[in-house]
């Protein structure tokens, strides 16, 4: 997994905790990739790492949707959502206020009109 996902460490057994964030946030999704996990539940996957680390972060995450498996993902960013998801559901005072398909198109002021 190290090479696989280019997770910079000194050696495989460098603790994770001594890693930068976003070589920990691809050792978790190496473990999904290993235990071949059908449903992978991303809350926030890419908060807080670089740009290069979250463009390769997204490819794992659609390489993964290639390969059949089921995708939940949680996020405070509308981009992120709106370019890899599918499917979008909107929540509001825990309830679901919209739900919206890739097919039909993303308008955001409509995605906004249900988060508000």
């Amino acid at each position: 997994m190290v090479d696989q996902l280019a997770i910079k460490c000194v050696s495989i057994w460098q603790p994770v905790r001594a890693m930068s964030g976003g070589n920990k946030q691809k050792v978790v999704f190496g473990k999904w990739i290993a235990d071949d996990a059908d449903i992978l539940i991303l809350d926030c996957p890419t908060r807080g790492v670089d740009i290069g680390v979250k463009a390769s972060m997204y490819q794992l995450i659609y390489d993964m949707k290639k390969r059949g498996k089921s995708i939940v993902m949680i996020s405070e960013e509308m981009p992120e959502l709106t370019g890899m998801a599918d499917r979008l559901l909107i929540m509001k005072d825990g309830k679901i206020s919209g739900e919206f398909f890739r097919k039909d198109g993303y308008r955001e002021h409509e995605l906004i009109e249900c988060m508000i």
